[in-house]
């Protein structure tokens, strides 16, 4: 059981990185936010706006919010992988649909009941973000759990 657990949260601390960095560098080019504006964002899910005036702690409140929000998404992966490649075979689409799942299960759920104001909906915006989780964490968690996780 160690052992699964230490791969599941290996793998989720990769998937929460590159994620991450995906978010870094897309709001920098967007609007040259920082890196920190970026994770007081995060913590403005849970705290509202008064999160975008915080400081370092509000901002690893972002990383800690992140972080277990992709370690849950690795979870939720490594739970149902035995079924999944069953009906999914390739890794790829695995990682492509699992990408897409996040990306549906965010918008649709997790962001609705946070503090963050409503967005409308624009397709450029949403292939954008289900391209940054298909390659961030579905792609990434897909051959990571063929690499180092048996399900037989």
């Amino acid at each position: 059981m160690k052992n699964k657990t230490g791969k599941i949260l290996k793998a989720g601390i990769i998937v929460g990185c590159l994620d991450l960095a995906a978010a870094f560098v897309m709001a920098w080019f967007r609007s040259g936010a920082s890196p920190l504006a970026v994770l007081r964002y995060i913590a403005a899910g849970l705290l509202g706006p008064a999160a975008f005036k915080g400081g370092a702690g509000t901002a690893l409140l972002g990383l800690l919010i992140h972080f277990c929000i992709a370690l849950a998404f690795t979870w939720i992966f490594f739970q149902l992988l035995k079924y999944l490649r069953k009906w999914v075979p390739s890794p790829i689409l695995l990682g492509i649909l699992f990408g897409v799942l996040v990306w549906t299960v965010m918008n649709l759920l997790v962001l609705p009941v946070s503090q963050l104001p409503s967005r409308p909906f624009r397709w450029k915006g949403a292939l954008e973000g289900m391209a940054i989780l298909i390659l961030a964490i579905g792609i990434p968690l897909s051959f990571l759990s063929r690499k180092n996780y048996n399900t037989d």
